[in-house]
């Protein structure tokens, strides 16, 4: 439990550091090995107040263990990922900038280059906005639901798509790893600041025979990147 906190802690880090995060405006949960629950990010608390003795452990039905913290506000959005995408172990949400740009603008980050078919099979995806009634009630837990219906609608595997946007809000990442989620975080900001800018000059279309051969030597049994 104390190297499950831990690990918490020091992806928070690193999204911070990285520049994904002002301020508390982002959360990082792990599923513990082992064990119905997650641990995430308190509520509200910066990095420079943060330990890794703060970090919430809550169910997967969405029960917290005892605690003097509260668990990210957002715990709802995680916890509807992990039981919708159960291959899925770690979940990041934050307002890095450019991914929040297309987020607030409602519109998907588009895939124009290999950099982004290195990582996401296609455009990734802004979900649909939320109705009055889900907004009011069960927020979060309605947030994380469109995501988790929006992908089983398209049939896109949430391990070839490790992201997708929630309109007016920002991105959520996730990842089979900690690890693997992070880097997730880091990339979709970098490839969304890269579709702005390229927008900049020319509104272009990739090839989609390129999307899917940029993709798939890194990703699935045929890959041959790396060692």
């Amino acid at each position: 439990m104390k190297d499950d906190r831990k690990v918490v802690y020091n992806a928070y880090k690193k999204i911070c550091k990285s520049g994904l995060v002002i301020g508390s405006w982002g959360n990082v949960s792990l599923r513990s090995k082992g064990s119905y629950s997650i641990m995430i990010t308190p509520s509200g608390i910066p990095l420079k107040k943060l330990s890794f003795e703060k970090i919430v452990k809550i169910s997967l039905d969405g029960v917290p263990y005892r605690s003097n913290y509260k668990p990210s506000v957002d715990t709802n959005i995680h916890l509807e990922i992990y039981n919708g995408f159960s291959n899925v172990n770690s979940v990041i949400h934050t307002h890095s900038e450019y991914a929040t740009i297309f987020a607030q603008a409602k519109m998907p980050i588009p895939c124009m280059g290999t950099t982004h078919a290195d990582y996401f099979y296609n455009e990734i995806p802004v979900v649909k906005d939320l109705t009055e009634d889900e907004i009011k009630n069960d927020f979060e837990k309605n947030s994380g639901k469109e995501i988790i219906n929006f992908f089983s609608k398209n049939d896109i595997n949430p391990l070839h798509m490790k992201a997708a946007l929630l309109p007016s809000h920002g991105p959520v990442v996730w990842g089979a790893t900690i690890k693997d989620a992070v880097e997730t975080a880091i990339v979709l900001e970098h490839v969304a600041k890269l579709a702005y800018r390229t927008w900049i000059l020319n509104d272009v279309d990739m090839d989609s025979n390129l999307i899917k051969k940029h993709f798939f030597r890194k990703h699935g049994e045929k890959s041959y990147y790396g060692q």
